[in-house]
């Protein structure tokens, strides 16, 4: 939502909840609000440009390709500290034919034991990502080479 459409919303909640003595919305009395707010509405719900949405995409997408690389180093480094500090306490880690790791203390632990086990070559192909607001979503191939 943007700032401008958010802000009409915080002046139309400060109308409503001040009132006019008793607590009771005369709604005859709301009457001129709501003349002008449809057209503010509209107004304000265009202010987001299909260009400054594009441009805002394209920032979420670079981001996210630069963590990708940022990671996929960190793999490829067999730099286990620099993984853990990518991950979150929500990260789980699906893998082919095995149950997910689940949580930061259980990726942490599959990491070091791989890392101390073997080197790492891994490749990321995306296909697919998708934004939504604050949560994106990726999919793709990869390919491991454990040495």
């Amino acid at each position: 939502m943007n700032r401008r459409l958010c802000s009409a919303y915080v002046y139309l909640s400060c109308y409503f909840i001040k009132g006019k003595g008793d607590g009771v919305v005369n709604f005859k009395s709301l009457r001129p609000l709501f003349l002008w707010l449809i057209p503010v509405l509209f107004v304000l719900t265009g202010c987001i440009t299909q260009q400054s949405l594009s441009s805002r995409h394209q920032a979420d997408i670079a981001g996210i390709e630069a963590f990708n690389r940022e990671y996929l180093a960190a793999i490829n480094n067999g730099d286990s500290g620099k993984l853990s500090s990518l991950t979150t306490e929500e990260h789980i880690m699906l893998m082919p034919n095995r149950p997910p790791l689940v949580g930061k203390q259980a990726n942490d632990v599959a990491n070091r034991r791989a890392f101390d086990m073997f080197e790492f070559n891994e490749e990321w192909h995306p296909v697919e990502t998708e934004i939504a607001g604050d949560w994106a979503w990726q999919r793709g191939t990869y390919k491991v080479t454990a040495m």
